[in-house]
């Protein structure tokens, strides 16, 4: 591992706006500060906080804070903030906050905060407060609150609201909120406080409030408020407190 006293011992190694490390770990304690210049070919990164153009890395970056124009790594590890356009690692990424203008992508996140203006895709999304996003995709998404001006997919969803302008698609989908989407669509249950969505299918549909929605398809449908829809069809039973209904169909 190479050991750097100071950020000058840095930028004495600059060539052409970068640094090739060749491969090396680095080590420093202290703050890296290399504006408009890219950390190309490095290894292991360690350092109190790092602010650069790029940052490549086949190995892992633990920083308190991270802040670049595009980040690859294999892990990424931040006791604060990662902050970049586009944040891509083949293995975590850990931080009390992810902002990215672009994409997130890893195989498991975790923060306190998790926002992109693109997509964030991983196998496991956990977030303590909030998880926005273009479109989300994950095996498993656990947040407080989930919005995506497009899609949400996983296998399983919990959050105290989910919101989505596009269509929201898991196996079993669970909030003690309210969920709103255009279609929302689950293999096994769905419940939430309230639901609201244009298309909603599921075996099981559960609701301490009110359902409302164009079409309605499920085994069972149970609501403490009121169900509205134009068309619903079920295999089992409907429970509400008032159904509105222009179409139902009970086999």
């Amino acid at each position: 591992m190479t050991t750097f006293k100071n950020n000058n011992e840095l930028l004495a190694l600059v060539k052409d706006n970068e640094i090739d490390f060749g491969g090396a770990d680095i080590h420093c304690d202290f703050d890296i500060k290399l504006p408009n210049v890219s950390m190309v070919n490095v290894g292991y990164i360690k350092a109190l906080n790092i602010k650069a153009d790029n940052i490549t890395t086949t190995h892992n970056i633990m920083a308190d804070n991270i802040k670049a124009h595009n980040i690859m790594a294999h892990n990424i590890d931040a006791t604060g903030y990662i902050k970049a356009d586009n944040i891509t690692t083949t293995g975590n990424i850990t931080a009390y906050s992810i902002k990215a203008t672009g994409n997130i992508k890893a195989d498991h996140i975790e923060a306190h905060n998790i926002d992109a203006t693109g997509y964030i895709k991983a196998h496991n999304i956990d977030a303590d407060s909030s998880i926005k996003a273009h479109n989300i995709t994950a095996d498993h998404i656990e947040a407080y609150s989930i919005k995506a001006t497009g899609n949400i997919k996983a296998d399983n969803i919990e959050a105290d609201s989910i919101k989505a302008t596009g269509y929201i698609k898991a196996d079993n989908i669970t909030t003690t909120g309210n969920i709103e989407a255009h279609s929302i669509t689950a293999t096994w249950d769905i419940k939430a406080d309230h639901i609201t969505a244009d298309h909603i299918m599921a075996a099981h549909i559960k609701a301490t409030g009110n359902i409302k929605a164009y079409n309605i398809e499920a085994h069972t449908i149970d609501a403490t408020g009121n169900i509205t829809a134009r068309n619903i069809k079920v295999a089992g039973y409907i429970k509400a407190l008032n159904i509105k209904v222009q179409s139902i169909n009970i086999n």
